[in-house]
């Protein structure tokens, strides 16, 4: 009942509307000395209009409840109703287009989380055998698992941070040289171990960027120029107005997988040939580049190497 109360007080510039018109009605009346039985025909008319209209929107309003009940979302009367009911079906077809996308995210991410596992429990697994058939382990060798499991874990990391990437970026002046000095010498032994050189055409220069993101984009790429080479080979890294190049003299890349090199979980024919492959690095070396504001080309000839262009915008 206070809910009815309340919806005829709602319509108070109707009610307001009506009683002007009996005023004027009246006026019009005194002014022309008409009868004044005319005021009760139109009193009677007008109340008969609207009963008529209250029992059809009662009955509406019925029907309504009725289809509620019957877990069924009736269609509106009014224009107003009918628009808010299609922003209503709007909103939902675009939630599920999100929930479907974030169940897809779920997904993928769980699938990567057990191909990591699985890299990641690789070299652990190689120290666990070595431990089993010898008494004495090599401390090249523990180094040379350790640094796979911890490049593994590394690149699941920065995945992770991905999410609240730009909260975590200092753009600053940069010393190349030294960026990729310091690159190298990290990764010192995982290029030791397959006799990889390095040929150098860095002049001293500064660039503004945020240098650990720089250095992970880096090392990504010198790692897998080095993973994809044989022993003994020179990887060439030149610099020369604003582009980075990396010069790789490994397998190559098929032109049929080059352009899908990038997208996340992609491992392609050498992904599969030679394994120890997330197919996870590249795509997050691509994703960094675009968020400091770098642009990444990769040109590749199979059996002859792979050149990474990263131009310093």
């Amino acid at each position: 009942m206070k809910n009815y109360i309340k919806s005829l007080l709602d319509k108070w510039p109707l009610l307001l509307s009506y009683c002007v018109s009996i005023l004027a009605l009246i006026l019009l009346i005194y002014l022309k000395s008409l009868s004044f039985e005319l005021i009760l025909d139109y009193i009677r008319l007008t109340w008969l209009f609207i009963f008529g209209g209250l029992i059809i929107s009662t009955l509406s309003e019925a029907r309504k409840l009725i289809m509620l009940k019957k877990d069924k979302l009736p269609r509106g009367n009014s224009f107003l109703e009918l628009g808010y009911e299609d922003y209503i079906d709007k909103q939902k077809i675009k939630l599920n287009e999100i929930e479907h996308r974030l169940q897809s995210n779920y997904e993928n991410r769980a699938d990567y989380l057990k191909v990591w596992s699985h890299e990641i429990k690789t070299p652990l697994a190689a120290l666990s055998l070595l431990s089993q058939t010898k008494e004495q382990i090599p401390a090249n060798e523990v180094r040379h698992q350790v640094d796979i499991a911890s490049y593994q874990l590394n690149l699941l990391l920065n995945y992770e941070r991905m999410a609240d990437f730009n909260h975590d970026l200092e753009f600053r002046q940069v010393d190349l040289l030294e960026l990729i000095q310091d690159v190298i010498q990290k990764n010192m032994n995982f290029f030791i171990n397959k006799n990889i050189s390095f040929q150098i055409d860095v002049e001293p220069v500064k660039v503004i960027t945020d240098a650990k993101w720089l250095a992970f984009i880096i090392e990504q790429l010198l790692i897998n120029a080095a993973k994809y080479s044989s022993i003994n080979k020179i990887i060439k890294i030149n610099y020369l107005e604003g582009q980075l190049e990396i010069i790789d003299q490994g397998i190559g890349i098929s032109a049929s997988d080059l352009p899908r090199i990038f997208e996340p979980g992609f491992t392609g024919k050498n992904g599969r040939k030679y394994g120890a492959a997330t197919g996870m690095g590249l795509y997050i070396v691509k994703r960094m580049s675009h968020k400091l504001n770098l642009s990444l080309e990769v040109s590749s000839v199979l059996q002859q190497g792979t050149t990474v262009k990263l131009k310093f915008n």
